[in-house]
């Protein structure tokens, strides 16, 4: 009884181009065909699809059974350089692809062990390729695993990394508010104490004011001054005269009119350049002095000024 060929095991299933793989029954095709898409099927495979629906079962573009073409050319060669091996437990071949049908024809492990029937045998094929099918999808999810742990691991560290760094910037925060609210409570006691030397400054500036005051009525209640309201300073006036403007050198008291004496002084110098036989004793001294002391004193304007200097400057006393 004729039975359908197991596929053969890939050698090295790594160096298995995939485009060769049939995307219905995941294997080497024992019988490889393309279609118009580019796209390689086990004959077999391909034909039971289209039995169902006219499209390619990759991309679902329409598909006629007439389209589905045998691998030849380039394709071909490279796809018969395949190594595969011989999938019955026991047997031991291996080679190109190209050969494995010949070597299947009359391979004593095809129909199982101990003369097993070729449909058991060809089920416990079927069952072994399934196994390595599983063996490599459980080998490919272990290894997305162990990527996803690493993954995970990494992202728990950043976690970590992430809290700490939370946890330190809460403390600064923390830290930063102490400091915050010590600072605004040493500002509102700088604040309470400004005000309250302000306040005290204001109140000595007060008493100073007050004293002030008080000092300057005692002051002029002591020293009342004495002077010839009349202005009637002539040439026997010259010394008290002399006298008063000393006593108030830099301060003139204002109830003096700094005018009249002037006009008082002008008069006793002209008494001087007349040479008057009558003038007093010693009158050319004490009028220098009179001269000299208005020309040092506050009282007068500055072209009064300039007459004591023009007549310190006639007289030689400059």
């Amino acid at each position: 009884m004729s039975r359908r060929l197991v596929p053969p095991v890939p050698l090295f299933p790594g160096e298995v181009p995939n485009d060769f793989i049939c995307s219905v029954c995941h294997e080497l095709p024992l019988e490889p065909v393309l279609t118009p898409c580019e796209h390689c099927f086990c004959r077999a495979c391909i034909d039971e699809s289209l039995a169902h629906r006219s499209e390619c079962p990759i991309d679902r573009r329409a598909l006629d059974p007439d389209d589905v073409t045998a691998l030849g050319g380039l394709l071909r060669r490279v796809y018969d350089q395949i190594a595969v091996k011989c999938p019955h437990e026991g047997c031991s071949w291996n080679g190109k692809i190209g050969n494995y049908a010949n070597h299947a024809g009359r391979c004593s492990y095809r129909f199982g062990v101990d003369g097993a029937s070729s449909a058991a045998g060809e089920e416990i094929a079927n069952l072994r390729r399934e196994n390595e099918r599983l063996a490599r999808e459980k080998n490919e999810a272990e290894s997305n695993v162990c990527s996803l742990q690493s993954q995970v691991s990494i992202l728990e560290d950043d976690v970590l990394e992430a809290e700490q760094e939370i946890e330190n910037l809460e403390r600064n925060n923390e830290r930063l508010s102490r400091e915050k609210r010590d600072a605004e409570c040493k500002v509102q006691n700088l604040n309470t104490e400004n005000d309250k030397l302000r306040k005290e400054k204001n109140e000595q500036k007060d008493k100073i004011k007050g004293l002030k005051t008080r000092l300057a009525a005692e002051k002029r209640a002591r020293h009342a001054v004495t002077y010839d309201e009349s202005y009637g300073y002539d040439r026997e006036d010259v010394v008290a005269l002399t006298q008063l403007i000393c006593e108030y050198l830099l301060e003139k008291p204002d109830e003096i009119d700094s005018n009249h004496i002037f006009n008082c002084v002008r008069n006793i110098y002209i008494a001087l350049t007349k040479n008057w036989n009558d003038n007093p004793d010693y009158y050319y001294i004490s009028v220098r002095m009179l001269i000299n002391v208005c020309h040092a004193s506050t009282w007068f304007t500055y072209n009064q000024q300039r007459n004591f200097e023009g007549w310190l400057a006639d007289q030689g006393w400059g």
